[in-house]
């Protein structure tokens, strides 16, 4: 049987496996809290540069927030 399903990519999976990793901090990220109280530097750096977190700069400089593609990854997990 043929699945219908696309196949992904490893660098897709990767992300996919990064996010299930950090689920429960990224969503407390998602609520509002700092990415810096449950990643340190090269946590978020990492995570910035996989596209996982993206940077929002507003009045108070720079803050880190979920990607767009981060949270679809969610809905589909959950």
């Amino acid at each position: 049987m043929i699945s219908e399903e696309q196949p992904t990519s490893l660098e897709d999976q990767s992300i996919t496996n990064v996010v299930y990793f950090y689920r429960e901090e990224l969503i407390k990220i998602d609520k509002g809290e700092k990415a810096t109280e449950h990643f340190n530097e090269r946590q978020r750096k990492s995570l910035v540069k996989q596209g996982v977190l993206e940077r929002s700069y507003g009045q108070g400089g720079c803050r880190l927030e979920l990607s767009k593609m981060a949270r679809q990854i969610m809905r589909e997990q959950a």
